[in-house]
């Protein structure tokens, strides 16, 4: 058998295309790729434009849902300002702090009757 590449005399063989391939032809096994099977350049090559292909279009969508967050951001920031909500939170504010005044009015008459009733019978 020759080397579909090179032409040299092989024993190996490409395990995705199964044509025969030389030790120089071949991708050498890393620490970064850690292959334990023989794959010829062409199919490496193939795999890695895949490969990249696959994170180029990750990104791209990545990136557009970036940019629908950004744009949300941005109108949620333009109606947080308009002068209708503004003054929708300020009423929003005034009747809360009403509310925590008459409960903490409340709250005192509660007190004061509580603390009359306890020194009633004292004086």
């Amino acid at each position: 058998m020759n080397c579909h590449i090179c032409e040299q005399e092989t024993d190996f063989r490409c395990r995705d295309c199964d044509d025969p391939v030389c030790e120089d032809c071949c991708v050498p096994m890393t620490i970064h790729n850690q292959i334990d099977y023989v794959l010829c350049m062409c199919c490496h090559e193939g795999n890695e434009a895949r490969r990249a292909l696959k994170h180029f279009a990750e990104e791209e969508r990545l990136e557009a849902v970036n940019q629908a967050k950004a744009e949300k951001a941005a109108e949620r920031k333009r109606r947080y300002n308009l002068p209708e909500n503004v003054s929708k939170r300020a009423a929003a504010r005034l009747q809360r702090k009403l509310l925590k005044r008459e409960e903490s009015r409340k709250r005192l008459e509660e007190s004061i009757k509580l603390i009359r009733e306890m020194f009633k019978g004292m004086f």
